[in-house]
């Protein structure tokens, strides 16, 4: 695989080891096996076109090893190959800075071939047909690139151009770009109307996105009891919830309030007999609330529902486990409910409402008019929508 520009065989990407090695004005220099070793496996890797991997050998050998200087010229070479002109420069540079570098004229003649090969710019505008005017840094036109009109490509040496966009009714456009180092770029530039008014960042309308203050919604999801209760599944529980939001920005408040119907599974008798029966909570609160603007559409829901309910408990002679009572009549409860939850918003008006945290707290006021220290506690996991005024 011959070089763009053929070098003395001593230091040739192509040379051997050997020689490679044995320069005359290093003949008394000693090179580690482990530079040779290295170098000999980059050079595999190039001739199998793997000019990364290449790269990374030439680079130890040179670097880690403490190898020849060649090595710097070969990944000059790689990145060449992959059309990476800049590097290939610098290490065809650091490759001349060292004692041991042989055939500076001809590698000093392909850095200026490099240098001076025309970069290719790919013009393009929104709307097309856009007329492309080329001047120098100074903006003094350059009438030798002709009358161009997007899509279109443009040709430039080493230096520093301006290129200038315009068309009829559009705000015109300008773009500073370097030449020369066959560079390949893609240009593209819109042309708004002249007077026209940008949208706004965000959602990409006109309208900013405002969710209503008053919120209506409903959610539900499984249950399960942590504390008090023989069986943990409590089946399912849902409710209704609204409320009002105050204050503006990212942070803001909620005053709410929920009901709630949980159901509750008892089992009566043992062995064969042994029967289900559910039975049901039903709780009303009041939910204050802290609200989290992260996102227009993504908030984080922080609230509290305090508040009282009834256990509703079926009509048979059965002692309630967490009460540690038979009960007559429903019980009344205080309830505590800490929860977070997620609402996104696909529309200023629908929330999606995620309750993945949520714990039910609640402590029986009374049994037959006794007092208990009996907490149940139960994990909800819930699902909901809510609507926006």
């Amino acid at each position: 695989m011959p070089l763009r520009h053929p070098l003395p065989c001593r230091w040739s990407l192509l040379a051997g080891l050997v020689l490679a090695w044995c320069a005359p004005a290093a003949a008394q220099d000693d090179f580690s096996e482990e530079s040779i070793a290295t170098y000999q496996a980059g050079m595999d890797a190039f001739n199998a076109g793997n000019l990364e991997r290449a790269i990374e050998l030439f680079r130890e050998s040179y670097e880690v090893h403490h190898g020849h200087p060649n090595a710097l010229y070969n990944i000059g070479q790689c990145y060449e190959r992959l059309g990476s002109f800049e590097q290939s420069i610098g290490y065809y540079e650091q490759y001349l800075a060292t004692e041991l570098a042989e055939g500076r004229d001809e590698v000093y003649a392909h850095i200026r071939e490099l240098r001076g090969r025309r970069a290719v710019f790919t013009l393009r505008s929104d709307p097309p047909g856009a007329r492309v005017a080329v001047t120098d840094a100074n903006g003094i036109p350059l009438p030798e690139y002709g009358e161009l009109r997007t899509p279109c490509e443009l040709e430039l040496p080493p230096g520093t151009f301006v290129l200038h966009f315009e068309a009829e009714g559009r705000t015109t456009r300008t773009q500073v770009v370097d030449g020369g180092l066959g560079r390949r770029a893609v240009i593209e530039v819109a042309l708004p109307a002249v007077g026209a008014i940008p949208p706004p960042p965000g959602n990409g309308t006109d309208e900013p996105f405002e969710v209503g203050r008053i919120f209506l919604g409903l959610s539900g999801g499984p249950v399960v009891h942590l504390n008090g209760s023989e069986d943990p599944f409590a089946n399912f529980g849902f409710g209704f919830h609204g409320g009002y939001t105050l204050f503006d920005g990212d942070v803001r408040f909620d005053v709410g309030a929920e009901l709630s119907l949980l159901a509750y599974q008892l089992s009566a008798g043992t062995g064969h007999n042994a029967e289900d029966y559910v039975s049901w909570f039903v709780l009303g609160s009041v939910v204050p609330a802290l609200r989290w603007v992260a996102l227009d559409q993504l908030h984080l829901v922080v609230s509290l529902a305090l508040g009282i309910g009834a256990y509703v408990p079926p009509n048979l002679e059965i002692t309630i486990p967490w009460a540690g009572n038979r009960l007559n009549g429903a019980m009344t409860i205080i309830h505590f409910r800490p929860a977070v939850a997620l609402e996104y918003l696909p529309l200023p008006w629908l929330g999606i409402v995620a309750t993945p945290v949520a714990f039910d707290l609640d402590i029986p006021y009374s049994v037959d008019g006794s007092t208990t220290t009996s907490v149940l506690v139960r994990y909800n996991a819930f699902l909901g929508v809510d609507f926006h005024f």
